[in-house]
């Protein structure tokens, strides 16, 4: 990490190729500056401090992918164009830009992925699979706006969930549909969806566009 965020190069101290003359730690402290190879960060929330939560605020480029295990909280937010791929196999992993989660694929094995992202939602440059008992929690900023695209298949296995919760539930009307996942047609169905919109009974709708709440008043 720290390397990845080093000064670049011509400045005086220490100039050499391996670059560790010029760490720059404040910004180390924000993360990743890129995935030169694959990364797995293991955060257990117990131990506190940054394991139990952190934020990685750079712009995360390079050819490697990110895996992110144990208990604790992390959350992206940068315009990352990591190309090796994301998955979640414990914890929670949040998506807080639209470009979080990388170029490639986002796989959900365990744990959850929170996806809330104000600006035009989150994107998926490659597939999505939700596998096991793993969750899926998305913050609707808009009502007319998928929260999670996806450019390629969707594939959702046995007892996968689905959590959705409203930022503003002001003029949702007497019924509305809602979309939460854009792109091409889905694979499977999630076992729980749960919305946390009082008041209203919520319906999961797949069409060949993705996969919409019908939300109605109860």
């Amino acid at each position: 990490m720290l390397r990845t965020t080093a000064l670049p190069s011509g400045y005086v101290l220490l100039d050499g190729p391996e670059m560790w003359g010029r760490l720059n730690l404040f910004a180390a402290a924000d993360g990743y500056g890129a995935f030169d190879e694959d990364v797995c960060v293991v955060m257990n929330a117990a131990d506190g401090g940054f394991a139990a939560a952190d934020a990685w605020r750079h712009d995360i480029d390079g050819c490697g992918s990110l895996t992110k295990r144990g208990t604790g909280a992390l959350a992206l937010s940068g315009t990352n164009r990591y190309e090796g791929g994301t998955v979640v196999a414990e914890g929670v992993l949040t998506a807080a830009s639209r470009d979080a989660l990388g170029r490639g694929d986002v796989e959900v094995r365990g744990g959850r992925l929170h996806v809330d992202a104000p600006v035009g939602g989150a994107r998926v440059c490659g597939d999505y699979l939700q596998s096991g008992t793993s969750e899926l929690e998305v913050t609707i900023h808009h009502l007319h706006a998928s929260a999670l695209d996806v450019r390629g298949r969707v594939t959702l296995g046995q007892g996968a969930r689905l959590s959705v919760r409203l930022a503003d539930i002001r003029g949702l009307g007497r019924e509305v549909l809602v979309p939460v996942i854009g792109g091409g047609p889905i694979r499977g169905e999630f076992a729980s969806v749960t919305v946390d919109a009082e008041g209203y009974r919520a319906v999961p709708v797949s069409t060949g566009a993705g996969l919409s709440l019908r939300l109605t008043r109860r």
